[in-house]
Formats: structure tokens, sequence, C-alpha cells
């Protein structure tokens, strides 16, 4: 049955004190005051912190955040904020001390309504720290640089940028170290590629990008690569850049550099995704693919130009969209070789019938096969309990508000490509993640 909350009436934000919960209480260490989410967060700009005490990282950061939200509230601001620790703490005793430094509200350890929130806010790694406004849409997916580059609260709450031109510098440098204007790139697909010299991946990863960009020159002139280096200086910078054929972001530029990869969800390199060129007249270069480091590595570089994603695949290799569309994903980590090879060819031919329809939203079709990584920890928050001998389907929807939808057992036992079309139609009651 669907999950329903109550939320303030009047209230903004409405989508995150339902997130919460708008009857969860919330803790302040400094005042031991208790009050509900509804209460704490209704028309307010909303900071997420994922942290815990036994994380090193997030104790060094826990004291820069605190002296921004101490200058944020000296400030006059329009906008009023609140700051959220969602404890991941293992103990009691340890969450107890490491709130007390906190002056913000905070969740208990190990609540399931930050399970919750980190599925929805992609929470992958610690600290991690989100802004939602007072209208309930967000503002900055991974702040963490923003809150350490920015203590005195001079930017906050650090509106994203809506566009990578946004972001780009106004020139670029090529590996003679002469610079040259990156609108002259406007009319060419964008590849970027992030890296950097000391990491061994991205070293052995670089060989092949530079052997697959020659030979796309020797066949087509109609795209350019810019390197975004993660190197620790400018002399590494230019020494690895050397070694490269194309362009990249000036070096000096660090804060370009932080905004893309933070735009664009970069957690680790090597990294590579392309986009098209900028529609005539000006307007917003699309983001074709925001993952062909694959493409590279086994060597399609030349037969898949530019590099469209399939609208179907293994949910454990598609984390980087979850947050950014919907899903109909088929659980079925007990199944033979032949089950899952049937699941997999209905969920491709289903993809295809719904694309070529052109009648519905943008949907991703998947299988999930292995009981680890993104797969596991969908089954926990979906509520599915463990693999069964059946399949399980569900609609996944987080960009709404972290709906998802189950299909009754005793229509997915045999999965075709049918059964899947007609799930999508009649999906049944909304759940709340």
């Amino acid at each position: 049955m669907e999950v329903e909350m109550e939320v303030e009436m009047g209230a903004t934000n409405a989508r995150v004190i339902e997130q919460f919960g708008a009857d969860t209480q919330l803790w302040c260490a400094s005042t031991n005051q208790y009050a509900s989410a509804s209460e704490v967060l209704s028309n307010k700009v909303v900071v997420i912190l994922f942290s815990a005490y036994w994380c090193g990282p997030c104790r060094r950061f826990s004291p820069l955040l605190k002296t921004l939200y101490e200058n944020l509230r000296k400030q006059p601001r329009k906008e009023e904020f609140e700051f959220v620790y969602c404890s991941m703490d293992n103990y009691t005793t340890e969450y107890k001390h490491y709130a007390s430094t906190m002056p913000w509200w905070s969740l208990p350890p190990q609540s399931p309504v930050t399970d919750r929130l980190r599925t929805i806010y992609k929470s992958e790694g610690i600290p991690h720290l989100c802004v939602i406004d007072a209208e309930g849409n967000l503002l900055c997916g991974d702040a963490v640089n923003e809150a350490m580059e920015d203590t005195a609260g001079a930017r906050f709450p650090w509106r994203c940028p809506k566009a990578v031109e946004e972001i780009l510098p106004d020139t670029y440098v090529k590996n003679d170290q002469t610079y040259h204007p990156t609108a002259e790139l406007d009319n060419k697909y964008l590849m970027l590629y992030f890296g950097a010299g000391w990491c061994p991946r991205s070293t052995a990863f670089t060989r092949k990008v530079v052997r697959a960009y020659r030979a796309l020159k020797r066949t087509r002139d109609d795209f350019e690569m810019l390197y975004v280096s993660s190197d620790r200086d400018r002399r590494a910078f230019k020494e690895t850049h050397s070694q490269m054929p194309f362009g990249a972001i000036p070096f000096g530029d660090r804060y370009a550099k932080n905004k893309l990869a933070h735009f664009l969800g970069i957690r680790g390199i090597p990294a590579l995704l392309i986009f098209g060129p900028r529609p005539p007249g000006g307007g917003n270069r699309p983001l074709i693919n925001a993952n062909i480091r694959e493409v590279f590595e086994r060597g399609d570089h030349m037969r898949e130009f530019p590099y469209h994603p399939n609208s179907y695949g293994d949910i454990n290799r598609v984390t980087a969209d979850i947050q950014q569309h919907r899903f109909v994903i088929v659980f079925h980590e007990a199944g033979d070789d032949y089950d899952q090879d049937e699941i997999r060819e209905a969920l491709q031919e289903a993809s295809k019938i719904y694309n070529e329809s052109g009648t519905g939203k943008p949907i991703k079709f998947c299988w999930a096969f292995s009981f680890s990584g993104l797969c596991e920890s969908l089954r926990s928050v979906l509520r599915l309990g463990m693999p069964k001998d059946a399949p399980a389907m569900i609609l996944l929807d987080i960009p709404d508000s972290g709906a998802f939808y189950v299909c009754p057992e005793s229509h997915s036992t045999d999965i075709t490509a049918d059964c899947i079309l007609n799930f999508m139609k009649s999906p049944g009651p909304r759940i709340q993640i």
C-alpha cells in the first residue's frame, strides 16, 4: 500500500520533510532538544551531512563545517537554513560524543531514515554533504569541497551550475603550452578525460586513450578531447599532459576542475565522458554518455562513436544514473543461467519496444543477478528481503521523491517483454523509499 506522511500545511520543501518523515525526531546535542523533522526543516534550506566518528576525514572536516555554520549564523540571510547530521556511527557512545561537537540537529545512529537519504542523495562515501533549497530542489549534491573552500559562507548555498558551459574556462591549453579559446570547440563533440599521472590505473588507461584519439583523428575531425587533471602540482601536470595529443583544462584553474568533477559526478579516476556539439546559435551541450571508459577499454571507440548509452544493462554498472533516471529492475540472484539469460533478453526487447514507441519518459531496463554492490543495497532499501526462487520486478523512480512500485509476485514468475511493459503501464500503488 502507498506510504503516506503528514506534512505541515503550507510548508515548503515538503519533499525533503517527506523523505525524513514528518514525525521523525531530530536531536540537537548542544541544547539537548528534540523536535520533529517538520518543525525543524519547514521553509528552510537543508544541509545534510553524512558522517561518522570512526572516519578520520570526517573528523577533520567537521571543525571546518562548524566554522562555516557559525559564520552563517552571524550573517543576515534571506533564506533560513538548518544542518542535519545523518549518523553512520557504529556505537551510541561515539555518536553522542561526535554529535556533541556539532551545534546542529542530528539523526540517531543506524537510523533507517539515514539509509533512505543515502540512497536518494547518492551518498557512497563519507564525509558527504548535500544542500537542498526551501522548495525541495537539490542545489549541490556533493558540497564538501565547497564547504572547505568557503568557510566564510560567501557563496552559500552553492547553487550548482546547470550546464557544463557554465564551468568550462574561456581558454584551454594544448600540450605545447599554447592557449586557445574554448569557444572554438563549440561545433565539435567534446570528451572530458579525468586522470592523473600518479594513478597507475589512469596511466595505463591514458595509453589506450591516446591510441584511440589518434585513430579517431585519422578518420574524423568532428570531436575534441580535454584532459582534466588531478595531478599533484604544475610540474607533474606538464609531464603527464606532454604525453597527450589533445588539450587540457589549465592546471591553475582548480575551481573549474573541482566544479566539473562535482557537476559530472566524478568519484574516481580514470573517467571519460562525452558531450555533443553546442546547438547552432547557442545553448547547452547535451551529455551523450557519462561513462565511455568501458568503450575505450574494450577497443570499440571506432565502431560506436559517439557512444550513445544502452538503455539496458546490469544495475551494478549503472550507479551513476540512478538518481537521474527511472528504472525497471528485475532481481533474480537465485536464478540459473537459462533463467537469467531469458530475463536479459526480455529486458532488452522491452527496452527496444518502449524506446521505439516514443510515448513515455526515458527509462532504463536493468537486471540484478549478483547479490552485492548496488543490487544488495537496493534489496535492503526497497524492503525486498533475501533472494527467492522467483524473480522480483520493481519500478524505481528516485527523481519522483524516492518512489518505487513492486510487481505482484504472481505476475512476475515468467518475465517476458510483454510482462514488463504491462507492469510499466499499471505499476500499482506508489511506495516511498
